[in-house]
């Protein structure tokens, strides 16, 4: 059997299992010779733990987090404020250079969100209740997705270029218990339409 990975492998008539085998060679080199790669190999103990029946997400997430907790989980690019001297205009500029959290930075920060959720005075979260998300791929958008999880609650992803009678129309039929907005997504429109669909809220 050929590889379905693109057409220059059939050219070269490679098989299955020779591309297994020079991955495998590959791999074992790689965890032999690089250190940082070496770190990233998974724990047999956690995969195993995950996998025993009747385990819920909540739990696997809870035990992964701990079990990989000094080593880094997220990475973003470093950015900085820089003021335009000709207009007076501020912008974001990207750093060449990443900076990360840990399993364990990552869990505390996921703790405290879904704490501040679970008591919060006017709209506490229960499981099983809706949580909208709205905005970009980020470290903070991870971090309410797996405070969800952690609270047993279900996040409705919305689309960021999606119009807000679309987000209008999500919220009318889940009505989320919190939606969760990034900054550069929370503009007047949207909230009219948060409000429209709220009324209540």
């Amino acid at each position: 059997m050929m590889v379905g990975v693109g057409p220059g492998n059939q050219a070269m008539g490679v098989t299955t299992n020779a591309w297994q085998e020079r991955v495998a060679r590959r791999t074992a080199e790689l965890y032999a010779n690089d250190a940082e790669v070496r770190d990233t190999r998974p724990r047999k103990d956690i995969a195993a733990a995950v996998l025993r029946p009747g385990m819920r997400l909540s739990q696997i997430v809870a035990m992964v987090m701990g079990g990989y907790a000094d080593r880094p989980a997220l990475g973003q690019r470093v950015h900085e404020l820089v003021t335009d001297r000709a207009t007076g205009r501020r912008f974001v500029r990207l750093l060449p250079e990443f900076e990360t959290l840990t399993y364990r930075e990552l869990w505390t920060r996921v703790g405290v969100v879904a704490s501040e959720w679970q008591h919060h005075p006017e709209y506490p979260l229960s499981a099983g209740d809706f949580v909208c998300i709205l905005g970009f791929t980020s470290t903070d958008c991870t971090t309410i997705d797996l405070a969800c999880i952690h609270r047993g609650a279900v996040s409705v992803p919305l689309q960021t270029s999606a119009p807000a009678v679309q987000h209008m129309a999500i919220i009318a039929v889940t009505k989320p218990r919190i939606v969760a907005v990034g900054i550069d997504s929370l503009t007047r429109p949207w909230k009219r339409c948060w409000l429209a669909a709220r009324p209540n809220a």
